[in-house]
């Protein structure tokens, strides 16, 4: 996925991608991607009532007051963010049908993700503009260089950095932080007081407010048709079936 969304950002491919599948189908996969995280909140609440349900309580409230989220944190050993192996361990290259619709669901995740995030973002910013072709390439390297390592898939998300009188430094210092804390191996002490469904108000503020909200509307408006039915499938199964749902939905005259 990493190195699919790399060559589309060197060539610059993605807005020529997004004009090829049109505004009605790339707005509605984005809007799908938006109920996924509203789902994923859902479950962490499920799964941890007290920790998930105060994370969504706080994040609707501070996002009523300041039209941003927060995340809440509660102790609860029972679902703890579990730490396994801090370690670089190459991972054994597979290629197999899976991993090839994955990568593919990867990659118009990223599609969207870098556009409507990339954008929130850079609306926090003074200037308010950003390459998201820069974007894309440098979110694919680390993608890549994490995934082979055996660590999560590195995505573009939004971040309030942005915000500051200096955003590009203020950027800086918090990953120079960040990486002090791996390097003084940290993070596993610090994952055994923050439960997992601790983001659950995050992910579902960030999947309604800052995604479906912002981005149905304009699926629907462009053709409701085809943004609908990628935004249908794009929930209930991933962006890049969504995608080819929304282009055939348009082939077909919907």
């Amino acid at each position: 996925g990493g190195v699919i969304m790399a060559l589309i950002g060197v060539f610059g491919l993605l807005t020529k991608i997004v004009n090829f599948v049109g505004e009605d189908v790339a707005y509605g996969m984005m809007a799908g991607v938006g109920i996924i995280l509203v789902k994923a909140a859902i479950d962490m609440i499920k799964s941890d009532a007290i920790s998930g349900g105060v994370s969504l309580a706080a994040a609707l409230i501070t996002y009523y007051f300041t039209k941003d989220s927060a995340n809440a944190f509660f102790n609860k050993e029972k679902s703890s963010i579990v730490v396994e192996d801090d370690k670089f361990v190459r991972q054994k290259f597979t290629i197999n049908a899976n991993v090839i619709l994955g990568a593919l669901g990867m990659v118009c995740l990223n599609i969207g993700s870098n556009i409507s995030f990339g954008g929130i973002t850079a609306g926090m910013a003074t200037g308010g503009n950003y390459n998201v072709d820069n974007l894309t390439v440098i979110s694919s390297l680390a993608d890549m260089f994490s995934s082979f390592f055996g660590g999560a898939p590195v995505e573009a998300i939004i971040s309030a950095t942005a915000n500051a009188p200096h955003a590009v430094w203020a950027g800086v210092i918090m990953m120079v932080v960040i990486g002090v804390i791996l390097l003084l191996k940290l993070l596993p002490k610090i994952g055994k007081f923050v439960p997992s469904s601790s983001i659950a108000g995050f992910l579902f503020v960030l999947g309604i407010f800052k995604t479906v909200v912002l981005d149905a509307p304009s699926a629907f408006a462009v053709n409701a048709a085809v943004g609908g039915t990628t935004m249908v499938v794009t929930a209930v199964t991933n962006p890049f079936l969504g995608m080819l749902a929304g282009v055939a939905a348009k082939l077909l005259g919907l």
